[in-house]
């Protein structure tokens, strides 16, 4: 207290306890997406417990039927959600509302649902990292653009893979090497996966389909690439 009994308070504490709050602020700042991944490859990262995120994507191939015919553009819509369920599983769905389409209508495409398993140490970011994919599929379409037309009904080959109508069930190993982690200034990350698919129809279970994807991603605060 000074003379007149009045309090007076440290200037140096008022200073250090903005400093805190500051510097807390900061580090809740801006945070990479954890369950960032590529069109086809997976990553090994699952969201954070209770968090949603929702994906949307305009894709298209450019895809001849024979050697005589003229390639088309084929567009389509895909979307896909993640929801987190606890530091180490996400749950997974995905559908590709207009597929290919044919004799001028759209089809509606895949269907899956699943979930992503991953180590605990999910919460960090880390060099290394392991998961485990699996997806129940389903394909509805009858018809397709197929290679040459080679195809049976709803099974056969497609731009995007090898297409069995009905059930599938798939699944994935997943690797990633996450360089910001040892290296700030190099958000760049290295995604491998490897595994199968496999028909759930007996007559279809001969055409299992092995699955290898790689992808190499920009993952930066403010926007993947």
């Amino acid at each position: 207290m000074n003379a007149f009994g009045v309090r007076t308070v440290n200037h140096s504490m008022i200073v250090a306890a903005f400093c805190a709050v500051f510097c807390a602020a900061i580090a809740q700042g801006p945070e990479r997406d954890r369950g960032e991944g590529l069109y086809q490859c997976a990553s090994s990262n699952t969201i954070g417990a209770g968090n949603t995120w929702v994906t949307g994507r305009g894709i298209g191939f450019l895809w001849g039927n024979g050697p005589d015919s003229a390639a088309k553009v084929f567009p389509f819509l895909e979307f896909a959600s993640e929801t987190g369920v606890n530091n180490f599983m996400s749950l997974l769905v995905d559908s590709r509302i207009l597929s290919y389409p044919w004799n001028k209508w759209f089809q509606f495409g895949n269907v899956s649902a699943g979930a992503k398993f991953t180590v605990p140490d999910n919460k960090e970011l880390r060099f290394r990292g392991y998961g485990l994919e699996c997806k129940w599929l389903y394909n509805s379409q009858p018809q397709f653009p197929s290679l040459g037309g080679y195809r049976v009904g709803g099974t056969g080959f497609a731009p995007d893979g090898y297409i069995v109508q009905g059930n599938n069930f798939q699944w994935k190993l997943v690797y990633d090497m996450d360089f910001i982690s040892r290296y700030s200034r190099l958000p760049l990350k290295l995604d491998f996966n490897a595994g199968m698919r496999i028909p759930f129809a007996k007559a279809s279970y001969i055409l299992p389909q092995y699955l290898f994807d790689a992808g190499l991603a920009y993952v930066g605060l403010g926007f993947d690439m």
